[in-house]
Formats: structure tokens, sequence, C-alpha cells
């Protein structure tokens, strides 16, 4: 389910593009003044001034051709505040916007625009139910976003801003853990990753008012499932630096550095996105005080780092993100020799979801509540947050030091060299790396240090030009039992490296 979590969140950001052709505007505006209303509250959204946005949309609600073009964007900012805010009240606005919405489109005249809302209209509910954890009610919701926008596909197939609805559903699917694609297979719908960004890449070179959210979705699954190896890094720099005063933008940037292990650079980016915020007046984007904490975290700067998080848990009234950042402080004031403190924290560790983020923690909460942090412990840390941070030569010292000595416990050797391997691949010395990965135990099923270890061989493999190889060491990650920290996104991962190559996961 961490899936949801990015589409999620960035189905609302793209609500930019060309300016409106008059006579015949988007969805069914026609007057001067409904379509400056309707620009001036898009321009609002894109630079994250909600409260803005929103008079603009209410405004326009109530002219005679604003109705359509209103509910759609007041029903995207109720979802921004579930998704970034985790609002209860904006549950309720939310439904009364969206089926506002439904009910003007039911009476609307069939055009390629009253198609393309209805799917995009079945497509946000989808989500919301899913962000309730109705997934049953999400599954279906997603089934009619599915096959409205096929539909409006079908009609209009030059008509691009269909495409990346139906890019992100395709791109959904195809990164869901096996048990969901599966349950959605018999629900009558399928996708695939490439299928995903073949639409996505349609919306974002050829629509009007889909480009910049199609590129979002490229650039994020490029860097949550491509490692950025397809320029995510450089759509995110580029629209930063197009809204520079927007800190939705400024945050997407940040974590894609933060993502490429360029920790120095991310936790600049965040500050500013921070200070951004106050000079623009737009609203506070709460992730902005995780991610600077993370930042922090992997520059070893653990007194900041443990403030950066509570200020997050603090201000977050949701339970995004608290699981991690309960552990990430605990193990800061642990490192900082406040072992107290550092219990508090663990001991509030708790996995309200379903994400693989969310079960970790809650595991090396309790493991470090129970007994604290050992000398190989503290080692491990400083030299994962290194390579994290993109120390390699710090990384590189503390690693090696440890594989040279008698790591006490198989499980910890394990992942010493897993960060060995990981090391040397992001230098891209690919033989040690490959004798590193090979050196991780490969017997126990409780952790994911080898199943990581067969992806990333993978990786190694591919980047020497052996396809074959690559594969086998995909297809191994992806068969492998047991219940081990981060399996669904190893699955997603593992999928989408086969998918690139256009090889069956099964």
């Amino acid at each position: 389910m961490k899936t949801y979590i990015w589409l999620g969140l960035l189905v609302v950001v793209g609500q930019g593009g060309a300016p409106p052709v008059r006579s015949d505007g988007p969805m069914h505006l026609t007057s001067d003044h409904s379509l400056t209303l309707f620009e001036e509250g898009r321009d609002a959204l894109l630079h994250f001034r909600l409260a803005d946005a929103e008079r603009a949309f209410r405004t326009l609600a109530r002219r005679p051709d604003g109705g359509i073009a209103a509910y759609y964007h007041l029903s995207t900012t109720a979802l921004v505040r579930l998704f970034i805010y985790d609002e209860g009240a904006s549950y309720d606005a939310f439904f009364d916007r969206s089926d506002s919405l439904k009910k003007l489109l039911d009476t609307a005249p069939e055009s390629q625009w009253t198609a393309y809302l209805a799917g995009e209209a079945a497509l946000q509910r989808a989500l919301v139910r899913a962000k309730q954890r109705s997934y049953l009610r999400a599954a279906w919701g997603g089934r009619s976003a599915y096959r409205a926008l096929a539909k409006a596909i079908e009609l209009h197939p030059t008509f691009y801003e269909s495409y990346k609805g139906m890019g992100l559903l395709y791109l959904a699917i195809g990164a869901l853990p096996r048990r969901y694609r599966q349950f959605l297979k018999m629900m009558g719908y399928e996708g695939t990753i490439r299928q995903g960004l073949d639409a996505l890449t349609l919306a974002a070179t050829r629509s009007t008012y889909s480009r910049e959210e199609a590129r979002i979705y490229l650039g994020l699954a490029d860097v949550l499932l491509n490692g950025s190896k397809g320029g995510g890094k450089a759509t995110f720099h580029e629209l930063a630096e197009a809204y520079p005063d927007s800190p939705l933008f400024g945050y997407l940037y940040g974590f894609s550095l933060l993502s490429n292990r360029d920790a120095q650079a991310a936790a600049y980016r965040f500050q500013k996105a921070i200070q951004d915020t106050e000079k623009a007046g737009a609203d506070y984007l709460d992730y902005l005080d995780y991610y600077l904490a993370d930042a922090l975290f992997r520059l070893h700067r653990f007194e900041e780092a443990a403030n950066g998080y509570g200020r997050y848990l603090r201000r977050h009234r949701g339970q995004a993100l608290r699981a991690m950042a309960l552990l990430q402080r605990g193990q800061a004031l642990e490192m900082l020799g406040r072992r107290a403190e550092a219990v508090d924290n663990y001991k509030q560790v708790k996995a309200e979801r379903e994400y693989d983020s969310d079960l970790y923690a809650e595991r090396m909460a309790k493991r470090l509540r129970d007994a604290p942090m050992n000398e190989t412990d503290r080692a491990l840390l400083l030299a994962r947050t290194a390579y994290a941070a993109g120390d390699y030569p710090a990384a590189l010292t503390q690693l090696t030091a440890l594989t040279a000595s008698p790591v006490p416990g198989a499980v910890q050797r394990s992942e010493a060299y897993y960060w060995l391997g990981r090391t040397y691949e992001a230098e891209g010395r690919y033989d040690e790396a490959e004798r590193a990965y090979s050196s991780v135990q490969t017997d126990d099923e409780k952790h994911r240090w080898a199943p990581w270890s067969r992806l990333y061989l993978g990786d190694v493999t591919l980047a020497r030009g052996d396809t074959a190889g690559a594969v086998m060491h995909y297809r191994e990650a992806l068969a492998w039992k047991g219940d081990f920290d981060f399996y669904q996104t190893l699955e997603q991962n593992a999928r989408a490296a086969l998918d690139r190559l256009d090889q069956p996961a099964e």
C-alpha cells in the first residue's frame, strides 16, 4: 500500500499548463471573467495558497458556466488537505464537493471534457477511499475510474488530458504487490508500469492542463522505482526553478536530492522551502520538517535532527511518517547518549498502517526499546547514514573495518556487507559491489539483507551489460520468501526493473 502515499499526495499538484483558449474554454468555461477566476485559482494551487485557491473557485462556482471547473478544483483542494494534513473535516468537504461535481457532470452535454472529468472524479474518490483504508471500496472506485478514462480515450484519442489519469492507474496497478494486483485482475482491470509511463509521457508532452502533473508522476516514478536514472531529479529541479516560491515544488526537489543521497543539498532546499513559505504566505507543508530532519540525521547532526523530528511530531496531526519520525528521533537521541529519552520515543512507535516503513519502524523500535545500541549498532548506523548522505569515503571507512573484524552476529555481518555493496555500487566499483552482495548470508528469511542484495546484484549485472544475468537476479529477489522488512517495496522495485527490460515478472 505504499504506492497510495505518493500517488495520493501528488494527484493534487499538477494544476498548471498553458492559458485556456477563448470561446470554447476548458471544463465548459466560456466567459472571460470565469476564465480569469479559473487561472487565479490554479495559480494559487501551484503556489500552495489553498485558501486563496478555494476563494477563487467558490466565486467561480456561482457563475453560470463555472460549476464543473470550480467543483473539480474544490474537490482537489480538499484532497490536498486530506493527504497532506490528515484533516478529518476534509473528508466531508471532499465528498460534498465531489457529489456536486458528479451531479453537474451527469447533466452536462457529452464532450471530451465531460468524459475526462468523470474519470478524474472517480479516481479522486478511489484515492480517498484508500486513504480511509476502505480498500474494497477503493478498488471498486478505481475500476469505475479505469473504465471511464478508458472510454474517454477511446472516444477522444487525441484529447491528451485523459492519459494522465489512465497512466496513473496503470502505474499504480503495475507497482502494487502481487496479492493486490491479482485481486484487481479478478475485478477486470490490469496495468503495467510500462503502460503507465507511456501514457504519462503522452500527457506530459501533449496535454495542456495535465502537463505538470504528468511530469511530476514521471519524475516520482523515476526517483522511487528507477534510482533516478531517467531524469527524475532534473524534472523536479526544473519545476522548482519555474515556481521558486512554491513550497510544494521545493519539497519535491529536495526529496529527489535526498533520494539521490545528496543530503547536504537536500537540507538546503528544505530550509529554503520553509523560508519561502513564510515569505510567500503559502500553506505550511509539514513534510518539510520531517525530511529536513531526515537530511540532518544522515549528516550526523543528531541534535538538530532530534529537534526537527520533534517539530514534525508536534505539528502534524495524522499518522503519515509518524512511526519513522519517532524511531529516528529515538535513534538520534541514543546516539547523543540520551537513552531514557530515546526509549520514550521507541515506546510510542506503532504501525497504524500496512506500510513497509511503519511495520519496519515498529519492529526496530521494539528491538531498541528492549536493548540499547551496542558498538556495532552504532557503527552500522553511522555507516548507512553516511552512505545515504553521499559521504562514501566515511561509509567505506566504517564498513571495511566492520567486515574485516569478527562482527558479533550473522545478521549484523550481512547488514555490513549489504551497505558495503551499496556504497561500492554508488561509486561504480561493480566488481567489489558484487563480492560484497554475494557475501550476504542467504538463509535468514526474517531479514531483508539477502533479498535486497539480489535486487542490487541485478543492477550491477545490468550495468555491465549482462541483461540475462540481471533478469535472473531480479527474479530471485521477487521470488524471495519470508516476512522481511520492506518486502512490498522490494517487489515493486524488482517488478519495475523487469518491466523496464520487457521481461515478465512471473
